[in-house]
């Protein structure tokens, strides 16, 4: 924690403050009480672990501009279960990240920043099965189009439990980006009303980018495969744009042959070129 490192002679008191972070090892569990974490951290967060699984408990604020993660778990999943409130406001760092699975359990939790995901598990899954979440003014410009991204992952499971407060003038979307390495990535992002999926709609544009790429036929493989996060075509209404928008071959229904149409259409043939893919439905 800040330029502090948890060890066997610190475990009960790692700030010297009279307690307020402790961490037990055997259990990978940080039990926090608000502490002030006033230095710069050497790792690459004011909260920082590596190679295993952090629980975090008890409650934090912490608000930064510095070139710092509030929370970084490097080689593990992270786990928060208690009040939390946290706030990067350097441009295009992420608030908190893991390499692996991060789980809101429960309590409160509230992330900001400016230009990346207020939470991100790179290679994992987010879970959120409780409590009351808020993510804001978290901005992100993919290809020329500025989204307020909350979090990003492989997939989400976000429970019926959890009351989700967005900004009123947002609704609630998932996109699928590719990062660096050219993977997929999954946002879900908080994007402004009236930008639903209307009748404007591009057909095979299932991530709603504006163009029809191989991350929309991913996108149809992972609905069908079920994977978190992504839309349920058999609970969804045919006659809606979203609907519309993934049925390519127009069959009436949503299925492998039309992620297999779309990914036909980038390659060029000439048979898939004749369904409208990318035009308006």
């Amino acid at each position: 924690m800040g330029d502090k490192r948890a060890a066997s002679v610190n475990l009960d008191d790692i700030l010297g403050d009279g307690g307020s972070a402790k961490f037990d090892p055997e259990t990978g569990t940080l039990t926090l009480n608000n502490p002030v974490i006033a230095s710069e951290p050497a790792k690459r967060g004011f909260i920082y672990a590596e190679g295993f699984d952090l629980t975090v408990t008890g409650s934090c604020q912490m608000s930064t501009d510095e070139n710092r993660e509030c929370v970084y778990v490097e080689g593990g999943s992270l786990i928060f279960d208690g009040d939390f409130r946290f706030a990067c406001y350097y441009e295009g760092k992420t608030v908190v990240r893991s390499t692996k699975d991060i789980t809101v359990r429960s309590g409160s939790f509230y992330s900001a920043g400016n230009g990346c995901p207020a939470l991100f598990a790179y290679y994992g899954k987010i879970t959120i099965g409780g409590g009351v979440t808020r993510f804001e003014a978290v901005n992100v410009t993919v290809e020329g189009a500025t989204y307020r991204v909350a979090i990003a992952a492989d997939s989400f499971d976000v429970s019926d439990a959890l009351a989700f407060t967005e900004p009123e003038d947002c609704y609630l979307d998932v996109r699928t980006w590719g990062n660096a390495a050219g993977e997929a990535v999954s946002h879900m992002v908080l994007e402004p009303k009236g930008d639903e999926p209307g009748e404007t709609a591009l057909l095979g544009d299932v991530d709603g980018d504006g163009k029809v790429d191989i991350f929309d036929a991913s996108s149809i493989q992972k609905s069908i495969a079920g994977t978190s996060g992504y839309p349920n075509y058999s609970s969804i209404d045919e006659n809606s744009a979203q609907y519309k928008v993934a049925d390519v071959d127009k069959d009436g229904k949503v299925d492998i042959f039309d992620a297999s149409l779309i990914q036909k259409f980038i390659a060029g043939n000439t048979v898939a070129q004749t369904y409208g893919i990318g035009e308006p439905i």
